[in-house]
């Protein structure tokens, strides 16, 4: 009676959840699959992520490990680490990260280790950003030579050299951690309008640096603690503003020989914080703080107790130098065999299960369309199922609709009556204890296709069998034989299988579930015989 389509139909919702699920696994799936091993000379063009890893990187042709070659893109370390093999002392090792004049570039989430230079940005090469990097014992952890570049929320630690060196204009170094560099921050010669702020600037030798015809600057919001040499070093620099800052415990907090710097923003503003020099108010009034005590460059509003600078968001984590362990990615490493690039993958798969998607949908909707004229004619196709609740309908209740279609026919094995039909109170055949035998039946058809045909004689536990699951089994065998009376095609061996399952177990359960399937398998009689007679 066409099983294979009704099951079609019955599992189609279950198949497009399945291909809804499909497409979401497989497009995280393809996410984790498209990263790239990173390898000498590598050129990036595209958006790229690295999987994630450690690994060991030699500048072979000192143009740079990784280079940037295109604008508009995004290079995502994935917090992988990459350890070059530079040498205390020497300036020989890999230029880790490179950009050659390209525009609009992010780098981020990159450890960076002992490398002569972490990330170098070269000159004509503006709105780049270097966000969430962790750069340790490199010769230089960054250098700007261009403008409008931005360095956030980055640690920058250990350099030999210099944390940040900054070469061109309108840059930005904000919320990260520059510390126990021999320079924290440079400012290189004729840089203008740059910006330092909310940042910590700790165990340095030199805190900031501003070397000569450094200009129009602003320094504002920034801790300098535990210089060596000095917090502030401003040689021959003008015209740049210095205010709440904390200068906390330096051998020297600050050296000014540069012209027009502005140590404070007036009256209302104030100036900066400066450990060991004593005055009252926030900020203090008529208690200047002489930055240089042989000149006259004084801080006039300075701060009775530390500025609050707002929070740092900086990684917590830093990477160290550590053992050979990794991947040792240098010489002519290629790229992963089949890489397609960022995206093609999750393309690739979430067009395939649409396509799929819609392939069930359209055999599910068009199948019976197309047999319907088949099965007015044979009058043996039956491809439908009723949409609604399968067991209820305008002839009443399931189980009312159960009862009428046994004793309708079967007067001769009396009026059944099944646990939980209320106000009823028709009388059963009597209990029976002990083994239950097949109850003596019409001879059946001969047997069609898949057939649940139960042996003539179908043996039960034995006296542990309670009257009442005996009883249930013999009045539920006598619904399976009308059944098969009607349609021998119907597949029965799952009826009997619960009906011995609930003999050996002494289990209502399973009685449950065979008066249930025997209600589904009457329904389909009953819409199969509708069916043929349209």
């Amino acid at each position: 009676m066409g099983i294979c389509p009704v099951l079609i139909k019955r599992l189609a919702p279950r198949i497009i959840l399945l291909s809804v699920f499909m497409i979401i696994w497989c497009t995280t799936a393809s996410a984790e699959e498209e990263c790239v091993v990173p390898f000498d000379d590598m050129v990036v063009a595209n958006s790229t992520t690295l999987c994630q890893g450690m690994y060991f990187v030699n500048d072979s042709n000192k143009t740079g490990f990784i280079i940037i070659g295109a604008d508009d893109v995004l290079l995502d370390c994935g917090n992988s680490t990459l350890e070059g093999a530079r040498m205390n002392g020497n300036d020989s090792g890999a230029v880790c990260i490179v950009n050659t004049r390209h525009d609009n570039i992010t780098i981020q989430n990159c450890n960076i280790v002992n490398c002569l230079a972490g990330v170098r940005i070269e000159s004509r090469a503006d709105e780049n950003t270097v966000r969430n990097c962790n750069m340790s014992y490199n010769n230089v952890g960054v250098a700007l030579a261009s403008g409008n570049n931005a360095i956030i929320n980055s640690n920058i630690l250990g350099s030999h050299e210099t944390g940040v060196v900054v070469y061109g204009d309108d840059n930005t170094i904000e919320s990260s951690n520059i510390s126990y560099n021999y320079v924290g921050v440079e400012m290189g010669q004729n840089g203008t309008d740059n910006t330092l702020s909310n940042s910590s600037l700790e165990g340095n030798e030199y805190g900031l640096v501003m070397d000569n015809g450094t200009r129009n600057n602003t320094i504002i919001g920034n801790n300098f603690s535990l210089s060596g040499a000095a917090g502030i070093w401003m040689e021959n620099s003008r015209n740049n503003s210095i205010y709440h800052n904390n200068l906390i415990n330096n051998s020297l907090h600050a050296y000014d020989n540069g012209t027009n710097n502005t140590w404070d923003g007036g009256a209302v503003i104030g100036g900066n914080y400066w450990s060991g020099h004593v005055c009252t108010g926030m900020p203090c009034n008529g208690t200047p703080y002489a930055v240089n005590s042989n000149t006259s460059t004084f801080d006039n509003y300075p701060f009775e107790l530390p500025y609050i600078v707002p929070a740092l968001t900086t990684l917590t984590t830093t990477p160290t130098p550590t053992a050979a362990v990794g991947v040792n990615v240098s010489g002519t490493v290629e790229p992963p065999e089949g890489f397609m690039g960022a995206g093609t993958n999750t393309i690739i798969a979430i067009v395939s299960m649409i396509i799929i998607t819609i392939a069930v949908i359209l055999i599910v909707s068009k199948l019976n369309i197309i047999l319907n004229p088949i099965r007015k004619i044979t009058g043996k196709i039956n491809l439908g199922v009723r949409l609604s609740n399968p067991f209820g309908g305008s002839d009443g209740s399931s189980m009312g609709r159960l009862r009428s279609r046994i004793i309708e026919g079967m007067a001769d094995v009396g009026t059944i009556r099944f646990e939980g039909d209320e106000g009823e109170s028709e009388d059963g055949p009597e209990p029976i204890a002990g083994n239950v035998r097949r109850a003596p039946a019409k001879p059946k058809p001969p047997a069609r296709g898949r057939q649940g045909s139960r042996p003539a004689k179908v043996e039960m536990a034995g006296p542990e069998t309670t009257p009442r699951i005996a009883e249930d089994i013999v009045k539920l065998q006598l619904v399976a034989d009308k059944i098969r009376d009607e349609d021998p095609e119907i597949y029965l061996g799952d009826v009997w299988d619960l009906f011995d399952r609930a003999a050996r177990t002494n289990d209502a359960h399973p009685i449950r579930e065979a008066r249930s399937l025997l209600r589904h398998k009457i329904d389909i009689i009953e819409f199969q015989r509708r069916e043929e007679e349209k």
